[in-house]
């Protein structure tokens, strides 16, 4: 049998903070759509990002491709998927950005919230993150792994997936590692300080964590996860259907910030700089990875079946049943 107490202890924390999350939804609450639908101005939202792959969302308001829209958007700095989707579904906000997989558990819980649009796909030639060790680490490769603790962005997220298939194929138990939910600026101090054995860490720390002379035990991400969607735009299904004019002016301008990120990642650089106070020196070596607005719908429907292989949600669902209608996909 697969799951062990651990693995067990991770699902259970993972639900508890879901159903935190969809006592809100049943509140009823929804003020950021309270009073933003002004006739003679632009329509105000809000949009809480993730800690990762946000360049292009202030690129599209720097750019003026929401005021393009009709939009004035308020961006907010987020970070773990939980608290994100917590802010969607209370209504402090109108768009969240999170992990694709987030968004599948969130459906399967029964919140209502449904993916209008793709941010980033994984790109697998492009080494973006990385499982890493303190530099002199003797764990240096997937077999070392087993009972070791591995700091993390969030539960039950595609990262974590994909370090499950990569422990698999080295015959590690996936449930035989610990998951520590660990923001990302402070993962590589909570390893260099031995709070943590490895971390699985994104951009940019991970260039920064390479730098530092931080071991690479392997790349999961990009060697797994190819073409899945690492990061999500939601909306709640009351957006989706009573606002639908302006779920499609916000796909608009996303899907310009996308064509224009993916000309200009030098600007997506200073934008990563300016938001995570990072030097520009550590960020000259920094990977970017192209934004696309569609969906690639059979690389999703891959992340959910292995979601289920894991034991992260319990019943299969097709990728329609997580889409808002609309949502471009390839």
């Amino acid at each position: 049998m697969r799951s062990s107490r651990n693995h067990t202890r991770r699902k259970l924390i993972t639900l508890v903070s879901l159903t935190a999350v969809a006592s809100l939804a049943l509140s009823g609450c929804t003020a950021a759509a309270d009073g933003n639908e002004a006739a003679d101005g632009p329509t105000k939202i809000s949009v809480v990002l993730a800690s990762i792959a946000f360049e292009n969302a202030y690129q599209a308001k720097e750019q003026g491709f929401f005021e393009d829209e009709g939009l004035d958007v308020t961006l907010v700095p987020g970070g773990d998927p939980a608290a994100n989707l917590a802010q969607l579904v209370s209504g402090e906000v109108d768009f969240a950005m999170v992990g694709g997989s987030t968004a599948v558990t969130a459906v399967t819980n029964g919140l209502p919230v449904k993916v209008v649009l793709n941010n980033e796909s994984i790109d697998p030639e492009a080494g973006t993150s990385g499982l890493v060790s303190a530099p002199g680490s003797p764990i240096t490769s997937m077999e070392d792994m087993k009972g070791k603790s591995v700091a993390v962005l969030g539960l039950a997220t595609g990262a974590e997936l994909q370090l499950y298939e990569a422990a698999e194929d080295a015959g590690v138990a996936f449930d035989a590692m610990q998951l520590v939910v660990t923001p990302l600026p402070g993962m590589l101090e909570a390893v260099g300080a031995g709070h943590v054995d490895t971390a699985l860490i994104f951009p940019p720390f991970y260039d920064i964590a390479k730098a530092q002379g931080f071991t690479v035990i392997g790349e999961p991400t990009r060697e797994y996860g190819g073409g899945m969607p690492n990061t999500v735009w939601v909306a709640t299904e009351n957006t989706v259907e009573t606002r639908s004019d302006v779920v499609d002016r916000f796909r608009s301008a996303m899907s310009k910030a996308a064509d224009f990120y993916n000309e200009n990642y030098e600007d997506a650089r200073r934008i990563t700089g300016e938001q995570t106070e990072i030097p520009a020196e550590l960020l000259e070596n920094r990977v970017y990875v192209e934004r696309d607005p569609a969906v690639y719908v059979e690389r999703y429907q891959y992340l959910i079946d292995t979601m289920v292989r894991f034991g992260q949600v319990e019943n299969s669902l097709s990728v329609e049943d997580v889409l808002a209608e609309g949502t471009p996909t390839r």
